[in-house]
């Protein structure tokens, strides 16, 4: 009856492999074991750390060089915080810090965390949050 649960030449796929294939692709980048370190320091759940970790593009993240793609960084993390549509203190305080460490300036980093959280929300595009956020916080590209 279940003679084909015990076949010794069938494929087994593990959710580990699916693990080891996501830690392989981070190898050697240096930036997202900062952000993973960085996040893990900020006391994010277990779950939503794997989550960051499977969900980050490496080909995304390089540091930026000017302010619109600071902002850009920033608002393409707080996508990655937000795909449970849940936002806790510990996924806040990793994205201010992630925004200090993409040098955004330090005073105003929890405010652009904030108002970014608030317009994503309300489903404007990532554009039209750039813009807006580098003429209200007085950015300059």
């Amino acid at each position: 009856m279940l003679h084909w649960l015990y076949d010794p030449r069938r494929k087994i796929n593990r959710a580990f492999d699916d693990l080891d294939r996501e830690k392989k692709k981070h190898d050697g980048h240096e930036v997202i074991r900062d952000i993973l370190l960085m996040a893990k320091e900020n006391g994010l759940r277990p779950s939503d750390l794997k989550s960051l970790e499977h969900e980050i593009e490496p080909s995304k993240i390089i540091f930026p060089n000017d302010n619109f793609e600071r902002m850009y960084q920033l608002i393409y993390m707080e996508k990655i915080m937000m795909a449970d549509l849940n936002m806790d203190t510990a996924e806040l305080d990793f994205l201010i810090e992630y925004a200090r460490y993409i040098e955004l300036p330090f005073a105003i980093a929890p405010l652009l965390v904030r108002d970014i959280y608030f317009e994503m929300r309300d489903e404007k595009s990532d554009k039209d949050i750039i813009l807006n956020m580098m003429k209200r916080f007085g950015l300059k590209k």
